[in-house]
């Protein structure tokens, strides 16, 4: 597709789903949400992003999925049965670059984004992301911003990257989408790293209620089906802001031959104000 400085991609409109509404997080449930100062269970970042990059995937296709970065900023709570409308502009051409808001019917900004194009920087490398043990249940770091905690190995998260593969959700919610693309090369939607992302948290860390405000993505390859990969990391950082507490995480999506398919900045409060 040939981009004009200034073209708006068509919205996307979508009913938004929350579909971790029993989730071991609570911060899903319309319940402890309420508690905690929300009008309902939030709808998962990892959900809004599936939304955000909806664009992407449809617009600019295999050549963002295989290279492309995005930059997710979660700024409000999205609820069940909103409907959001995922508006993107093209802000640059050389390299190609889209700006991403996601509003409610209200208007409200809910999410932003950037995503871009340009020439991947180098990949990573799985000597930087080696793999380390899961901790057991009473071996996770506790939910708090403990500076010490920066640069702990996390556990790794094996992916078995098959349509049988329970966590399978992404692909199942998107098929159409990613089928119409890729056909005959089959694959998951690239959510699906979030998800994983998510995943390693709750293993790494005691927590609560949490939340997901924001993740960074770089792709470097396209992963097939009936590859074998896994997610390795590090804590990046941890900081107080405004009564929240928050982690921030560097991980890397590598397959069993170590080829590197991402690269993921993954943040998210830890402890919430009230908790």
């Amino acid at each position: 597709m040939n981009f004009k400085l200034n073209d708006e991609l068509p919205v996307h409109r979508v009913i938004a789903e929350n579909y971790a509404l029993h989730s071991s997080n609570k911060i899903h449930s319309p319940e402890v949400a309420r508690k905690l100062g929300f009008t309902g269970g939030l709808v998962p970042g990892v959900g809004i992003y599936t939304y955000m990059i909806h664009p992407l995937i449809t617009y600019l296709g295999t050549d963002w999925l295989k290279q492309g970065f995005v930059k997710a900023k979660f700024l409000k709570p999205v609820y069940e049965a909103e409907q959001i409308m995922v508006r993107s502009k093209i802000t640059s051409l050389d390299p190609l670059n889209v700006k991403i808001e996601i509003t409610n019917a209200e208007g409200v900004l809910c999410a932003v984004g950037t995503a871009d194009l340009r020439e991947s920087p180098a990949e990573p490398k799985i000597a930087d992301y080696p793999p380390h043990p899961v901790p057991k249940p009473g071996n996770r770091f506790p939910a708090r911003s403990d500076a010490s905690s920066i640069g702990a190995q996390l556990g790794s998260i094996p992916v078995a990257y098959h349509l049988d593969d329970t966590e399978a959700y992404f692909f199942e919610k998107h098929r159409d989408l990613m089928m119409e693309l890729l056909t005959p090369e089959a694959m998951h939607h690239p959510a699906l790293l979030l998800h994983l992302a998510n995943l390693m948290t709750k293993n790494s860390i005691n927590l609560g209620p949490w939340i997901h405000t924001g993740s960074e993505v770089q792709h470097y390859n396209l992963p097939t089906m009936n590859t074998n990969m896994q997610l390795n990391g590090k804590i990046l950082d941890a900081y107080e802001r405004r009564g929240h507490d928050y982690v921030v995480l560097d991980l890397a999506v590598f397959t069993d031959t170590a080829l590197p398919i991402a690269r993921i900045k993954h943040t998210a409060i830890i402890k919430p104000k009230g908790v």
